[in-house]
């Protein structure tokens, strides 16, 4: 069963053309669903790049992953500017995914583990949900497996290619990982795996041919030049400020910075079946199939761990070697079926006896390893959220989107003259077409890494967000502030924001609910809004340099109506 023989034209064919079409089923659907925050930020450069050649959002530059929100731009020339469009490159990009790791791994341990391996990813949760996101995830998880194989073939072909197809190979899996790591500098945490590995595959045996004084003078070389190479990066400070970029977590994800149990703890969740036996699983796979699995497991294991480690985490910073663990368990999987098949079939013919003695063993043995079949797909929580992602349904800890539709529908009579704060800079932009500034805890924490990537300390109340230009406010005292300099105000936020400390904390919310006057809104839309109105706003110092350096154009068209508005006043008194 886990034979590799060579696939057939037609079974190529038929095999590539049902994985397209389930992996299509469980992502189209999702694809016309209301955009996320992160995905805005390419869609508005995209916009401003077929327009005018330049990736701007409102008054600011975005400049992270340029290559890919060009793509995205020129998709839009191409097909228009729709939601649908601004999401396939990541729903073909996964699809690619899925044809690659199955006809490699189907070229390396057969069909069943080839199968098996690409359901477990087509139908993994989190990886439907990143391939219909229009973020650079999954383009870069499939740059990074084209390039991981590339090495792999390049590695294990090296004494029977020519020299040119090695060269070859070799310069088409650099250019993977380059275009890789243009979209995501964790690209270096699998190469630097994957170069872990080669040095293995190459540098044991050529260790098992020293006589072992040699060979103990290599290493201690080797630790040497190791040893070496981490004092000058101490010394330099390169190390610090790789360690500063590791370890750095904004404050939306400070909670989880030093839980190197996360990914750990969320795979227990998601597979208990498959997760609690992947110890045994790679043993299994590593005794049948052990240079394929030698080198999943090389890529997948240091890159779980330094990603626990790391300071951000998040499911999608998985997504590039979690492929290596689904070919490992498609291996096992393929193992087990070939070897416990027999095994299943004569207990359960046995139990058959003592339940229905009298009962046809052969439809009723299948129906019951069906059954318990099913019953274990079920009882993994990803098959729990795949479904409930398709279906739409909301299940803890997912919680439900926000309706900025419907809250733009109700706050429009009061945003004309009103400055316009939010606590969700992108929604705003996509519903209301407007913002002039941001209220984010978190945000000032991001700000400390500026456009260049490079940390500052530069930074305080009304700082400029690199990627639209706007301020940002923190503390209860710029709202103060505000309210006092403008006349006109509109609060909008979502309610998961609203009291929560790295974003709306309720230092904040204590003002503006003591202060403005609260909006209704439907309770389904998960929005919350104050509007605040007075007469009596200050002309103080702080008010008349707030209102000539800020550089949004809705508060400047604003400051000069009230400059008008005085003027007149001014005027009538003296008529």
């Amino acid at each position: 069963m886990i034979d590799s023989k060579p696939l057939g034209r037609r079974e190529m064919v038929i095999s590539a053309l049902l994985l397209v079409l389930l992996a299509l089923c469980v992502r189209l659907p999702l694809i016309s669903q209301g955009p996320m925050m992160d995905e805005l930020y390419h869609l508005f450069a995209a916009k401003s790049w077929l327009s005018d050649r330049e990736l701007t959002i409102a008054d600011g530059i975005y400049t992270r992953a340029a290559g890919y929100t060009k793509l995205i731009a020129y998709a839009f020339g191409l097909f228009g500017e729709h939601i649908e469009v601004l999401r396939m490159v990541g729903v073909i990009s996964a699809v690619a995914s899925l044809i690659i790791l199955f006809f490699w791994t189907r070229s390396q341990a057969g069909p069943v583990a080839a199968w098996a391996a690409a359901l477990l990813f087509c139908l993994w949760p989190d990886g439907i949900d990143i391939s219909v996101t229009n973020r650079f995830y999954a383009p870069h998880g499939m740059l990074f497996l084209l390039g991981a194989i590339g090495v792999y073939f390049v590695v294990q072909k090296w004494d029977w290619w020519e020299r040119s197809t090695l060269i070859a190979v070799s310069i088409g899996a650099a250019l993977m990982f380059g275009l890789a790591f243009s979209l995501q500098d964790t690209t270096l945490i699998g190469v630097a795996a994957l170069g872990l590995w080669v040095g293995i595959v190459f540098g044991f045996p050529w260790l098992a041919r020293l006589d072992p004084g040699r060979r103990w003078m290599a290493l201690a070389l080797v630790a040497l030049l190791g040893f070496a190479a981490l004092a000058l990066l101490v010394v330099s400070g390169i190390g610090g400020g790789l360690l500063d970029a590791f370890r750095w977590t904004p404050a939306w994800a400070a909670s989880s910075k030093n839980q190197f149990w996360f990914y750990h703890a969320l795979l227990t969740l998601y597979y208990p079946t498959l997760w609690s036996l992947t110890g045994i699983a790679a043993i299994i796979a590593m005794a049948y199939r052990p240079k394929l699995i030698g080198f999943c497991l090389a890529i997948f294991i240091p890159a779980f761990l330094l990603h626990s480690l790391g300071g951000m985490k998040h499911l999608r910073y998985l997504y590039y070697f979690m492929p290596f663990l689904f070919v490992t368990w498609g291996v096992a999987i393929a193992s087990l079926i070939e070897r416990f098949w027999p095994f299943l079939k004569d207990a359960t013919d046995k139990t058959l006896d003592i339940l229905a003695p009298n009962q046809p063993k052969r439809p009723w043995r299948f129906a019951v390893i069906g059954a318990a079949l099913v019953f274990t797909f079920f009882a993994n929580a990803a098959s729990i959220k795949t479904i409930a992602l398709l279906a739409g349904i909301t299940i803890p800890p997912m919680t439900q989107e926000p309706d900025w539709e419907v809250a733009h529908d109700v706050l429009e009579p009061w945003l004309d003259d009103a400055v316009l704060l939010t606590t969700s800079e992108m929604e705003t932009l996509y519903a209301f077409d407007r913002y002039d500034m941001l209220i984010s805890n978190s945000r000032m924490t991001e700000l400390r890494r500026n456009s260049d990537g490079h940390l500052t300390d530069e930074i305080g109340e009304f700082s400029l967000d690199w990627r639209t230009g706007r301020p940002v406010v923190s503390e209860p005292e710029s709202i103060e502030l505000l309210m006092s300099c403008f006349e006109q105000g509109v609060i909008v936020s979502n309610v998961y924001r609203w009291r929560f400390e790295p974003q709306l904390g309720a230092a904040i919310a204590d003002v503006i609910e003591e202060r403005a006057i609260k909006i209704d809104l439907p309770p389904s839309s998960k929005m919350t809004a104050y509007r605040w109105e007075t007469t009596t706003t200050g002309r103080s110092a702080d008010c008349t340099e707030l209102a000539a350096d800020y550089p949004a154009p809705s508060l400047s068209a604003i400051n000069a109506r009230a400059s008008r508005d005085d003027r007149a006043e001014a005027t009538r008194r003296t008529e």
